[in-house]
């Protein structure tokens, strides 16, 4: 066997052109999506990484606890998005580029006490009437991405754990993970075709927090 690097450049390859149609005709189809102004950041600059994780937090919470009723959901709660949204005007694809994930959603049921050390780790929105304990083991129903709630660790003996809300798997959880049906991008291009200015009220005040970790 000739075991040997081949690097692409030395080669004389000469592009498919049934694979470029395909290419070109993808880029025909979103390209009306990709470049339409789709909302209007009217708040007073730029929003950063930690707003806009806000931002999502607070749609989500708010469409979990209208496709879930029939529990008791008390946040939402987010790692940090990836840019800035700039202020004024802003596409489809500057949306996207700030947030691009399309994680599954789920509500996961966990100790207060595990909502209160992930609070320092991540951003979101919290019913600001519930008040969490450092050490409290009372249940609530929480809305996280599905690479926070199922986010294993391997501990100094090599077994796998579940780090960041454990007692989520744990015997006393009010129900096992909840899948939403819906991610944060189609849900906020949904929310901006009612609503296309993304205020100060939406990302900041009473029950919103940033992380401090």
């Amino acid at each position: 066997m000739d075991n040997r690097y081949i690097y692409l450049s030395d080669l004389d390859l000469e592009a498919n052109s049934v694979v470029q149609n395909i290419i070109d005709n993808c880029k025909a189809e979103f390209i009306d999506l990709y470049t339409e102004t789709i909302g209007t950041n009217s708040t007073t600059d730029e929003l950063d990484v930690g707003e806009m994780s806000q931002y999502f937090a607070k749609l989500s919470y708010d469409e979990g606890r209208k496709e879930r009723s029939d529990l008791n959901i008390i946040g939402a709660m987010f790692n940090e998005s990836r840019t800035s949204l700039k202020h004024g005007n802003f596409t489809y694809s500057e949306l996207f580029e700030t947030h691009p994930f399309l994680n599954k959603i789920y509500v996961l049921s966990v100790k207060e006490k595990d909502i209160f050390n992930e609070k320092k780790y991540t951003y979101g929105y919290l019913d600001p009437s519930v008040s969490i304990s450092q050490y409290g083991d009372k249940y609530y129903d929480v809305i996280v991405y599905d690479y926070n709630g199922f986010h294993i660790n391997v501990n100094s003996s090599y077994e796998k754990y579940f780090n960041f809300f454990p007692s989520a798997f744990e015997i006393g959880a009010k129900h096992e993970p909840i899948l939403l049906d819906f991610n944060v991008v189609n849900l906020s291009v949904a929310h901006l075709q009612e609503h296309p200015q993304i205020t100060n009220s939406d990302i900041s005040g009473s029950g919103f927090y940033y992380r401090t970790a």
